[in-house]
């Protein structure tokens, strides 16, 4: 830089600036230089203008070696810029405090009417969705207007009425199955794929003696024991169902004869392969069975008996009638006389004991007389006595001693009471007591057997 006036010689900024103005006269020419400082604490505005040699000034300063377009100088103008930054500073905050104002002027009805129309809706939708989601379908969902989201409410109250209808007719059918299931004669179990067991009615509960809670934890197998059952026919179990007969254990450790159908691989609601297994009790049945087998077994009997009766009374006639001739022939001896009460009393025993497997034996039509019960009793032992003794069986009698008459069938009565008493000679093996008692209950005349052995 050549300065003409030392005087007047640039400060920091200027010199920027000239030397900023001497670097594009050869490519682009610029007219103005620009910044802000600080001075003295005082904030300007720094502005140089380049003055350029014209045509016009050569004819002056052509002498001091300028050149058409050299930079002779330029003009510089300092101006302090806080009052403006002050009123910029007031201005933004009067437009931010006017914008805001604005924006909550407007944003106030803006939000009231957003929630009105949208949030409100929205939040009664939400929470008739948490109604629904808690079972609670007995509620009513406003009606919103016809735009997007009054369609959305109508939609959503529509559908709540077809899950309520919906859910409605599944507990009703629930209900239904349930209280069939509950009322049936049968215990039913459902049970996994994992033999554990998902439900069961009261039915089951009676039988096995668990409560609901107790019978949560079990595996049916531990119940319904498999290693025992008897399938009644390879054309009754498939795949999907099985049929047959086994035993029950109970709570209290007794094993019960039960009959099992199974039926296989259906579902309910989220289980998958299950099995509804009804279990009906045969206990009873057995009872009746096992009785049908005995009456069999004793009505054969009672015809063999009657058969032999009938080869044994002829020879036993034969020999009274000849105990009674030599009863007669030998009335002096003595030794002879001693004998003849014991054979007479054998003989006797063995007519009586004819008579009475004759008198069981014989086809009898029902017919109601008056009845000692106390003769029908000692009848009956008479055909049993024997095996009695043999097994060091002990009879009691405790009869009453107003012996009342009473009206029955005397047949039927020694059919019943020899039954009870093979009952009791088969619960004492070896061995016992059986009591036999009579009493007098106002209009009725009660009869007890009781005896010492199991069961």
């Amino acid at each position: 830089l050549k300065y003409l006036n030392p005087g007047n010689k640039p400060d920091e900024f200027e010199q920027q600036a000239l030397i900023f103005f001497q670097d594009s006269v050869s490519e682009n020419q610029h007219f103005e230089f620009y910044q802000t400082e600080t001075i003295n604490n005082k904030d300007y505005f720094r502005y140089f203008a380049p003055l350029y040699t014209e045509l016009s000034c050569l004819s002056c300063h052509s002498k001091q070696g300028y050149e058409l377009g050299d930079l002779r100088g330029g003009i510089s103008i300092l101006l302090p810029i806080d009052e403006h930054k002050r009123a910029k500073k007031n201005h933004l905050l009067f437009f931010g405090l006017t914008g805001l104002v604005a924006i909550l002027a407007l944003s106030i009805p803006m939000y009231f009417s957003i929630k009105r129309s949208v949030i409100k809706p929205l939040g009664d939708i939400e929470q008739a969705a948490r109604h629904i989601e808690s079972g609670n379908y007995d509620f009513e969902l406003k009606w919103y207007g016809t735009d997007e989201i009054g369609r959305l409410a109508a939609s959503f109250d529509k559908m709540r009425h077809q899950v309520k209808e919906y859910t409605s007719q599944l507990k009703e059918s629930e209900n239904k199955y349930r209280q069939l299931s509950e009322y049936s004669f049968d215990a039913v179990a459902i049970v996994n794929s994992e033999h554990k067991i998902i439900y069961v009615n009261s039915k089951f509960l009676h039988l096995t003696g668990y409560s609901e809670q107790e019978i949560g934890p079990l595996d049916f197998r531990d119940i319904v024991i498999d290693g025992k059952k008897q399938p009644f026919s390879t054309a009754e179990s498939d795949g999907k169902a099985e049929h047959y007969e086994t035993f029950l254990a109970t709570r209290d450790g007794l094993e019960i004869p039960v009959e099992i159908y199974k039926i296989k691989g259906f579902s309910l609601g989220n289980e998958q392969n299950l099995a509804f297994v009804y279990i009906r009790d045969l206990s009873e049945r057995k009872k009746i069975e096992a009785y049908s087998i005995q009456t069999e077994k004793m009505f054969a009997l009672g015809r063999i008996s009657a058969g032999i009766a009938h080869e044994i009374r002829n020879p036993i006639f034969a020999i009274n009638n000849n105990l009674e001739y030599l009863r007669k022939k030998y009335q002096q001896d003595e030794e002879f006389q001693e004998l003849y009460p014991e054979c007479k009393q054998s003989v006797e025993r063995i007519q009586k004991i004819i008579s009475a497997i004759l008198d069981f034996a014989r086809p009898h039509e029902l017919s109601f007389e008056d009845v000692d019960i106390q003769k029908v009793i000692g009848r009956s032992l008479v055909l049993v006595e024997r095996q009695l003794e043999k097994s060091s069986i002990r009879i009691e009698t405790e009869f009453n001693h107003n012996n009342k008459i009473i009206k029955a069938d005397p047949h039927k009565l020694e059919q019943v009471f020899v039954n009870l008493f093979l009952n009791a000679f088969q619960a004492m093996p070896f061995r016992g007591v059986l009591t036999i008692r009579t009493q007098d209950e106002d209009a009725h005349l009660a009869v007890e057997i009781e005896d010492t052995g199991q069961g």
